[in-house]
C-alpha cells in the first residue's frame, strides 16, 4: 500500500519552487552583504594609509627648517676641519721654526710649493671662498 500523502503534488512544487527561491534570494543577499562589509575594509585600510602618508609629510616650514639644520650641520663640520688644519699649519710652523735655519735652506724651494700646492688644499680654498 501506499503511503497516505497529506498535501497534494502541485502544493508540493509550489513550495519547493518557493523554497528554492528563498534559498537563492539568501545566498544573494549574503555574497551582497559580503562583498559589501570588503569593499569598506579594503576602502578604510587603503585611506588609512594614504592619510598616514599625508601625515608624513613635512610641512614648507618644516622643510625649511631641516634644510638649514643639515647646513648648519655641513657648515660646523667645515669649520672643524678649517680649525684642525689651522692647528696642524700652526704645530708645522712651530716645528720649522725649531729647526736650524741651515737645514731650512737646504729644502730646495720647488718642494715647498708642490708642498703647498696640493689638490687637497686648492679644493678646500675654493670651498671656503664659496
Amino acid at each position: 500500500m501506499d503511503t497516505p500523502k497529506l498535501i497534494e503534488q502541485g502544493v508540493r512544487n509550489y513550495m519547493q519552487v518557493v523554497l528554492t527561491k528563498c534559498y537563492d534570494h539568501r545566498v544573494q543577499f549574503y555574497s551582497a552583504t559580503l562583498n559589501i562589509v570588503v569593499l569598506i575594509v579594503f576602502l578604510g585600510i587603503t585611506g588609512m594609509i594614504l592619510w598616514y602618508c599625508h601625515s608624513r609629510q613635512l610641512s614648507p616650514e618644516d622643510r625649511h627648517k631641516k634644510r638649514m639644520k643639515d647646513q648648519e650641520y655641513v657648515l660646523t663640520k667645515i669649520r672643524q676641519f678649517q680649525i684642525h688644519k689651522d692647528q696642524q699649519k700652526n704645530q708645522l710652523s712651530q716645528l720649522i721654526h725649531r729647526v736650524a735655519p741651515a737645514e731650512i735652506r737646504s729644502i730646495p724651494s720647488s718642494s715647498v710649493m708642490e708642498m703647498s700646492q696640493n689638490p687637497a688644499d686648492i679644493m678646500y680654498r675654493r670651498v671656503l671662498e664659496e
